[in-house]
């Protein structure tokens, strides 16, 4: 009998050692986005073009600073999601994000504008804010 509950406990703790492995593997996988004229390659999958209106990229999770007197912004974090018909590439580089997002307003004006006046709903201070980081940052 104790051998059976101390099998059924070590086949426990290796199903759950395995989940917890998967769960950090998911969190800490490096991404790698390689970047070529107006076309980007995802961890080495998938090329986006981004003159054409093939993918459909949103924003997951943005955040700014501000001074007290809701003067100055600053972008801190960002992800950008790119779904696709089944698969979703989630960008949480700060860098990587900016980059895309500065070549989408070079080689696809009318998308990147379209996107950042539907996700900000018409607020200037933000979408100023935003556009100053594009524009710095390299």
């Amino acid at each position: 009998m104790e051998i059976i509950i101390y099998t059924v406990l070590f086949i426990l703790f290796l199903n759950i050692s395995v989940l917890v492995y998967r769960i950090i593997k998911k969190y800490l996988e490096k991404e790698d986005i390689r970047f070529c004229k107006n076309q980007f390659i995802v961890n080495n999958k998938r090329v986006y073009d981004l003159k054409s209106d093939d993918f459909n990229l949103q924003f997951n999770n943005l955040a700014l600073a501000m001074d007290i007197n809701f003067r100055h912004f600053a972008l801190i974090k960002i992800d950008l999601v790119i779904n696709e018909k089944n698969q979703k590439n989630k960008i949480r580089n700060l860098k990587n994000a900016i980059n895309i997002l500065r070549r989408l307003k070079e080689y696809n004006f009318r998308y990147y504008s379209l996107l950042i006046s539907s996700y900000f709903n018409g607020n200037k201070e933000l979408i100023e804010a935003l556009e100053r980081e594009i524009n710095n940052g390299e």
